[in-house]
C-alpha cells in the first residue's frame, strides 16, 4: 500500500509541474506572437517614415523616456 500511496503522491507533484510548464510555454508563445506583431508594426512604420522623420520620431520618444525616468 505504501508504494501505491507514494506513486500517487509523486504523480500529483509531477502533474502540477507539467501544468506549470504548459502554462509557461503558452505564455512564451503569446509573448513571441506579440513580439512578432510589434516587429511587423515597427517595420511598416519605419518604411513609411523618411530618414529625417524617423530620426525626429525616435528622438522625441527618447526625450519622453528620459522625462519618465527618475
Amino acid at each position: 500500500m505504501g508504494l501505491f500511496r507514494g506513486a500517487f503522491f509523486f504523480w500529483g507533484i509531477m502533474k502540477d509541474r507539467i501544468v506549470e510548464i504548459a502554462n509557461i510555454r503558452a505564455e512564451i508563445r503569446k509573448c513571441e506572437e506579440e513580439l512578432d506583431s510589434l516587429t511587423e508594426k515597427l517595420t511598416k512604420r519605419k518604411e513609411e517614415l523618411s530618414k529625417d522623420e524617423l530620426f525626429n520620431s525616435l528622438n522625441n520618444e527618447y526625450m519622453e523616456l528620459q522625462k519618465k525616468e527618475p
